[in-house]
């Protein structure tokens, strides 16, 4: 089907932002992929028509306030203003790109109580943030929920101003309807019932309950939701010996950018590279002669080591990334390293190319300030 907004396509905005691709569209406008920058860092446009909005004057002040929100929940707004095309007025915004959202890892089924922790700890850090600043965020669902990388982020194409259906208890609300659809599978109708809470694992039932309590008043507040998670797991019995089998199995892949950021995964993916080799059955050859150390510091640095930002299941979403990569940052030089064992098939996003580990660390470091994953790291080829 074709978009009424198509025949905006390769139209620049403002004289700098060229219109590339369709992403969404609502009764009053629609987002755009364009590009900003003088990197050409891919990014998201919301294009308004000023003749179908009524309060143009207050969306410019919420992009004005919110553009000066800086935290890493928080989607980055870059640009905002008034534009004119073909004797059309329209309001613009700026937004950081998304690189996938909750709404999508959801179409995979429900989250673990992991990822649901992970994504929740993000959104209360986000929206302490937006509260503090005056405003609400209204709309907390899968929808706004997004990543940047390995980043979970809030969206901020809705914030606004507190007014009688727009308040922080609402935003509460919200946050308790997602917390029961990331576990289960599905949005609650109403207030939590006891018996539709039963399935859900503490402390997420708890945090259910009394952000989706009907009197607003009622309602936890996002301190006491923090404080929640912070409080000791009640006692488990220790699964059985069979169970031992369930984290290595998984019935979807894990949302890619909840996924690459499992430390615990990294770990057991530089131990199963270093697995290539089996294991030699005779002790190691013993060390040069003391007549030959000398000459070792001469040799030069090997260059097998490698930076590695992400880590997928598959192909196709390693390379996707990749290029991704590439496309904001030409010099990061990725590429995809393929599985190390066909029983475990790991897709790896390395960067930089073959480096001497001094080389590696170096670019390690600044890998990270350019936005890569906190959790990337280094390692040899060799096993």
């Amino acid at each position: 089907m074709t978009s009424i907004w198509s025949w905006l396509h390769d139209i620049s905005v403002a004289g700098k932002y060229g219109l590339l691709e369709v992403l969404g569209e609502s009764e009053d406008g629609a987002f755009f992929r364009t590009s900003f920058g003088p990197e050409g860092q891919t990014a998201a446009l919301k294009l308004i028509s000023e003749s179908s909005h009524a309060a143009s004057e207050e969306q410019l002040r919420l992009w004005r306030i919110a553009a000066q929100i800086s935290h890493p929940n928080v989607l980055r707004l870059l640009d905002y203003g008034r534009t004119e095309i073909e004797g059309n007025a329209f309001l613009y915004a700026v937004f950081e790109f998304p690189d996938d959202s909750l709404a999508s890892a959801l179409g995979r089924g429900p989250l673990t109580p992991e990822e649901t922790r992970d994504v929740l700890v993000a959104a209360l850090d986000g929206l302490r943030h937006i509260h503090s600043q005056g405003l609400v965020h209204g709309a907390v669902d899968p929808k706004h929920v997004v990543a940047v990388g390995n980043q979970i982020k809030l969206s901020t194409d809705t914030l606004r101003l507190p007014s009688r259906d727009a308040t922080t208890a609402e935003d509460i609300r919200a946050l308790g309807a997602l917390v029961h659809q990331l576990i289960t599978g599905r949005r609650p109708l109403a207030a939590a019932s006891s018996s539709d809470l039963l399935s859900i694992p503490e402390p997420f039932r708890s945090v259910c309950q009394h952000c989706l309590a009907h009197d607003p008043n009622q309602r936890w507040s996002l301190a006491e939701i923090a404080a929640a998670l912070n409080s000791p797991p009640p006692p488990t019995v220790a699964p059985a010996k069979p169970a031992k089998k369930t984290p290595a199995v998984s019935s979807r892949p894990f949302p890619k950018w909840i996924f690459v950021a499992t430390p615990l995964f990294l770990v057991a993916l530089v131990l199963l590279f270093r697995a290539i080799k089996p294991k030699a059955e005779t002790p190691p050859p013993p060390p040069a002669p003391v007549a030959h150390a000398s000459v070792a510091p001469k040799a030069a640095p090997s260059r097998n080591w490698r930076v590695i930002a992400y880590t997928y299941s598959r192909r196709a979403e390693a390379e996707k990334r990749a290029q991704s990569i590439n496309r904001k940052w030409s010099a990061a030089q990725a590429e995809v390293l393929g599985p190390a064992s066909a029983k475990r098939a790991a897709y790896l996003v390395a960067l930089g190319g073959p480096l001497n580990r001094d080389e590696a660390q170096r670019f390690l470091k600044l890998a990270r300030s350019r936005g890569m994953p906190r959790t990337s790291y280094i390692r040899s080829d060799t096993p």
